[in-house]
């Protein structure tokens, strides 16, 4: 447990210990505070990867709103069912963090919008939203409905594009909850609220071109087109006249005006010395619907492309069908002959950057660089000499799931680019049939061999696929 939840359960004990004291200081268990003001906690959750292609699921967690990760003003809206329009409860409030503040305490803009509680029984119930740029709610009923556009920012364009290189990033600050039935009695003064983001996202790490000579080059900038994605969505809040247990939700405007472009691999800075991209934000989507997309870039002789692609066809992602809202995926696209005909798809929690450089990742186990490779060359190469190898030497390299028997399969993943010269390594001729337990998923990445072929080349197995060997797709 990090130092700022430490903090804030000490912060929050101290409170609801004073607002306990209070109530029962002569006055009852039941009554009401002097100052009967709801005491707001937020923290947004950390979106996990429980989609993944790997299967695994994880705690989830949440990240605490503070000055540091600032999400500007939080809307607040209450509902008492027995409160009517002449009770004087107060129902909407605006909320900040301030910087000193605890950690995760929200804190009123204005004092006459202090939320309080209606009384000790009744059963509260609390919708939660903030409205960043590209949100906007609507004037005639601003608590119940907003749009949201998709469009970036016509402000700080990379070159060669007309397109902001942060794209619309500020849609990284959209978040909502809904929080109730709750009430005094059985909850105190402090309510929690643990918001989600409402849209999707995605990162692009790089996009690699192909010349005719067979040679690659890198492309930047990048301008990436969707052209059957709508360019808006209808927020709702969850608020309504007839009930307060609607969940917040974004629905794609299908009818509206459509194509959304980005800059794909504009910087965003350094991490352990891994090229970090901003992302883009899109509507909670399918991919048979909105999933096509065009690239075009820049290379040292200019212009080349356009080059299509769909994300219903990308190995890892066509089985999910869709991106969901609080989900992100991070794609590495390869290019040529006017398609793009590579490409690698991780899916991270909302927050992460996959670190190339940092081993394994902590959310899919797999091959992530030449140590891990070693190790399966290795395994292999001792089925060969008809060894009995411990199989806890690659238990972090596999993932197991379920064909449609209900017979489990391990599957290797491979999540990067491995140039096995550049480590001057030498490994080579694994031969196919000591994988025969295994699938070895590619992912459409490429290993460079040292000298020989790492896989055998005379029989080419269905056990492996989705991969390049020096360049070429093996198949």
């Amino acid at each position: 447990m990090n130092i700022q939840k430490i903090l804030l359960r000490i912060a929050l004990f101290i409170q609801v210990g004073m607002y306990t004291a209070c109530s029962d200081n002569g006055q009852g268990a039941q009554n009401l505070p002097d100052t009967p003001h709801i005491c707001f906690n937020g923290e947004v959750q950390k979106t996990t990867a429980t989609r993944a292609a790997d299967g695994d699921k994880e705690e989830n967690t949440g990240d605490p709103i503070s000055s540091e990760n600032d999400y500007g003003e939080i809307h607040i809206h209450a509902f008492v069912e027995e409160a009517g329009e002449d009770a004087g409860f107060l129902t909407d409030g605006t909320y900040v963090t301030h910087k000193g503040g605890t950690s995760g305490t929200l804190e009123a803009k204005k004092d006459e919008e202090k939320l309080a509680w209606f009384n000790t029984t009744a059963s509260h119930y609390f919708h939660a939203w903030t409205t960043p740029k590209g949100v906007t709610m609507d004037k005639d009923a601003n608590t119940t409905e907003g749009t949201v556009s998709f469009v970036p920012v016509d402000e700080d364009h990379e070159n060669h594009t007309e397109i902001n290189r942060k794209n619309n990033i500020d849609l990284e600050r959209f978040i909502a909850t809904q929080k109730g039935p709750v009430s005094y009695r059985t909850n105190g003064s402090y309510v929690a609220l643990n918001f989600r983001h409402l849209v999707s996202k995605i990162t692009i790490t790089g996009v690699e071109r192909t010349k005719r000579d067979n040679g690659t080059e890198w492309l930047d900038p990048v301008k990436i087109t969707f052209p059957d994605m709508p360019q808006t969505a209808t927020f709702h809040t969850g608020v309504s006249e007839d009930g307060h247990t609607g969940q917040p939700e974004v629905t794609a405007n299908a009818d509206g005006k459509k194509g959304l472009s980005f800059n794909a691999v504009s910087h965003m800075g350094e991490n352990n010395g891994e090229i970090l991209r901003y992302p883009f934000y899109l509507p909670p989507f399918k991919f048979a619907e909105c999933g096509e997309f065009i690239v075009e870039g820049y290379h040292e002789g200019g212009y080349c492309g356009p080059y299509y692609g769909h994300l219903a066809n990308i190995q890892g992602l066509s089985e999910l069908g869709e991106l969901k809202a609080g989900e992100h995926i991070e794609l590495f696209l390869k290019v040529k002959d006017g398609k793009v005909f590579g490409v690698s798809s991780t899916i991270l929690g909302w927050n992460d950057n996959l670190n190339k450089n940092s081993g394994h990742s902590p959310k899919h186990k797999g091959i992530y660089n030449a140590d891990d490779l070693r190790r399966l060359y290795d395994y292999c190469k001792a089925l060969e000499k008809g060894e009995n190898p411990d199989e806890t030497m690659i238990e972090n390299l596999y993932s197991v799931k379920k064909d449609e028997n209900g017979n489990e399969i391990k599957v290797i993943r491979l999540y990067n680019d491995i140039n096995l010269k550049d480590y001057n390594l030498y490994m080579a001729w694994i031969p196919w049939w000591t994988m025969h337990n295994f699938i070895f998923d590619g992912m459409g990445h490429n290993i460079v061999s040292h000298s020989d072929p790492f896989f055998v080349t005379d029989s080419k197995p269905d056990n492996i696929k989705n991969f390049y060997q020096d360049g070429e797709k093996y198949q």
